[in-house]
């Protein structure tokens, strides 16, 4: 997949995935319209799984952000717009691309789900997340769980295959390190360099 070609392609499969989903349906769709998703993942690295040339899911990977008013996301990247294509729920995909994003950070990353979202958060629950805090995002009706991941990935593999689907980047993947050791770096213009 080459980004500038297939990002409207991976914003309308994400808008379907969330606009199907009970627990967005009929809420805040405006934040789900394919031209929204569109803006903001043509600004971070994504990750999409692809089965020969079905987008099956995606994910998108935030650095941390200084200016964020929550202290978590000022210290740790983070995950979003995790989707699964809607026909292809239940074979594992949305835990593979959260793999993948975790073994590229290898550093500890948040998320934020909405309290509506129950199954959501006993999944990232199984997956070794942990609840940090509540919180409102502004402009949006319901109140959001923030969680944090367990202990950080040690390695950085190639995004994972499986038996059902590849994946492949969308974007810069891995996303940028910075060269100073620390890790990923929080200065946004050095974390634009890669190591």
């Amino acid at each position: 997949m080459h980004a500038a070609d297939d990002a409207p392609r991976v914003a309308r499969m994400i808008s379907r995935a969330f606009l199907a989903s009970p627990v967005f349906a009929g809420i805040d769709e405006a934040r789900y319209q394919t031209e929204v998703i569109l803006g903001v993942i043509t600004k971070q690295p994504n990750l999409v799984a692809l089965e020969a040339d079905r987008l099956l899911g995606s994910v998108s990977f935030f650095e941390s952000n200084e200016s964020s008013p929550y202290p978590i996301f000022r210290r740790h990247p983070s995950f979003g717009l995790l989707a699964v294509d809607p026909t292809g729920k239940g074979h594992g995909m949305g835990t593979k691309l959260i793999e993948a994003a975790e073994a590229n950070a290898q550093e500890r990353l948040a998320l934020s789900v909405t309290l509506r979202g129950t199954q959501l958060i006993d999944f990232y629950e199984r997956l070794g997340y942990e609840k940090v805090q509540v919180f409102h995002w502004p402009g949006v009706p319901d109140a959001s769980q923030i969680m944090l991941s367990g202990t950080p990935k040690a390695r950085r593999p190639s995004p994972p295959t499986g038996s059902r689907g590849a994946l492949a980047p969308v974007g810069p993947w891995p996303p940028a390190r910075c060269g100073c050791g620390r890790g990923r770096c929080r200065r946004r213009a050095h974390s634009r360099t890669t190591s």
